[in-house]
């Protein structure tokens, strides 16, 4: 994997870099990204313009099971290995603890190492073609990935919607939750049974995590 991933990150270093070059402007998200670009490259025009989402259009579960989901491009290595550790190593934990806690889980690019899957209480749906829809009857997301960059999308909806979620404490993901929600170290599968055990069981706990987390989201809001 540390082969792979050195040999992507060039790749992708030298594609990024030809193609700010191609276009006439170009849209960061943060003052971060521009500050890098205009770093590496020679652009003359960019402007920032970060992401926002609309918190009237979040729809929040009236499920009264406790349902975990989480949702993805599955061909993007660090949602697979994220995967890969959670169903194998963390998944057998949560289902002993909480026997009647589901998980579903979709995304474009399902491998069929997954798709084949046949785990008590674990649902793989692939690529669904609404994601609101999918996340509707869904109560709890959870986010094991173990590295990743951006913008995480899904984790800002959930907070927007007051949807209890668990992440894994890698960087990109602290920028955005700060200390609104429970968080988990990636490689400790007792940390995440815990963080889910608490969120389901702590009423307390969820509307306090739930109200400070919607108030952290509306800092992304236009």
């Amino acid at each position: 994997k540390k082969l792979y991933f050195n040999s992507l990150t060039k790749r992708v270093r030298k594609f990024e870099r030809a193609a700010w070059k191609e276009f006439d402007l170009l849209l960061p998200i943060t003052e971060k990204d521009a500050y890098q670009v205009q770093r590496l490259e020679d652009v003359k025009h960019i402007l920032v313009t970060p992401f926002s989402i609309e918190l009237e259009n979040i729809p929040k579960s009236e499920n009264e099971r406790w349902v975990g989901y989480h949702i993805g491009a599955m061909d993007w290595i660090a949602n697979r290995t994220g995967m890969e550790w959670f169903l194998s190593k963390a998944w057998p934990r949560i289902h002993k603890a909480m026997p009647k806690f589901e998980f579903y889980f979709a995304g474009r690019g399902m491998s069929s190492q997954f798709r084949k899957m046949k785990i008590k209480g674990v649902h793989c749906l692939s690529e669904v073609p609404n994601a609101a829809e999918f996340i509707a009857d869904k109560k709890i997301l959870i986010v094991p990935l173990w590295s990743g960059g951006g913008v995480r999308v899904k984790i800002l909806e959930a907070m927007a919607a007051g949807v209890p979620l668990t992440c894994s404490n890698i960087p990109p993901h602290m920028e955005i939750v700060g200390d609104t929600v429970l968080t988990f170290d990636p490689s400790s599968e007792d940390e995440l049974e815990e963080s889910l055990e608490r969120i389901t069981t702590d009423s307390s706990l969820r509307e306090r995590s739930a109200q400070s987390a919607q108030a952290r989201a509306r800092e992304f809001t236009w």
